[in-house]
């Protein structure tokens, strides 16, 4: 199947500078292995859509509504361009829409990647996301489809993602239990010490006919 003309069921859209036009493509192919073709969007693949005089708000509007996820690829010569700097504010647009509609929760539509030096105003230094220079562009294509399929889940619930389940502790286990009494009990004979041992075994047989918790409480006593 060969890639649409008009790019109408993207997926990821990449916004990236000339200058890292090498690196960025090899990442959108091996991303297209993955999402299938027409699913995402790097530029020179659609070049007679964007031919036009309205090729400025063709482009724009992918940023803001057309695409799912927009990967940002961070460098210096990002934040110098003038196309750049559009493409940023229609993503940043888009960030105020999905505040409007959904509340202060996550916003995971957004993705940052970073494919150069230097920093992008508006983008903490801590935020710049994973290095596509020191991974293959099947790694950082992984890295993307796995973003997306988190954005997928959201809209899919039309729901903020739930919260990480947290296990409560579990009680400590017998051996803890004999462990921290034994290491807060003051020396004693060796008699005690093979006492306690017999009880433990006591307890540990298929069916105990001592009750682990009434020989804590009686050896407790001594």
């Amino acid at each position: 199947m060969a890639r649409p003309d008009i790019p109408t069921q993207i997926a990821v859209a990449l916004s990236f500078a000339g200058e890292q036009r090498q690196l960025v493509e090899s990442i959108a192919l091996a991303l297209e292995q993955r999402l299938g073709e027409g699913r995402v969007f790097y530029d020179m693949w659609y070049e007679p859509y964007l031919n036009g005089n309205k090729s400025f708000d063709r482009l724009m509007e992918i940023y803001r509504n057309g695409a799912q996820l927009v990967v940002i690829c961070i460098s210096a010569d990002y934040q110098k361009k003038a196309w750049t700097t559009e493409e940023r504010d229609a993503i940043h647009g888009r960030r105020i829409e999905f505040r409007k509609r959904f509340g202060d929760i996550e916003y995971h539509e957004e993705m940052h990647l970073r494919v150069g030096e230097g920093d992008v105003p508006g983008i903490p230094s801590t935020a710049s996301g994973a290095d596509a220079r020191s991974r293959s562009a099947n790694e950082v294509a992984e890295l993307i489809f796995r973003k997306l399929k988190i954005v997928q889940t959201f809209r899919a619930g039309n729901s903020p993602l739930p919260p990480p389940q947290i296990e409560p502790p579990r009680p400590p286990s017998l051996w803890t239990r004999v462990y921290r009494w034994f290491r807060n009990r003051p020396k004693t004979s060796g008699i005690f010490a093979v006492a306690a041992l017999l009880s433990l075994w006591f307890a540990l047989q298929p069916q105990p006919h001592v009750e682990v918790d009434k020989l804590f409480e009686i050896y407790s006593e001594w």
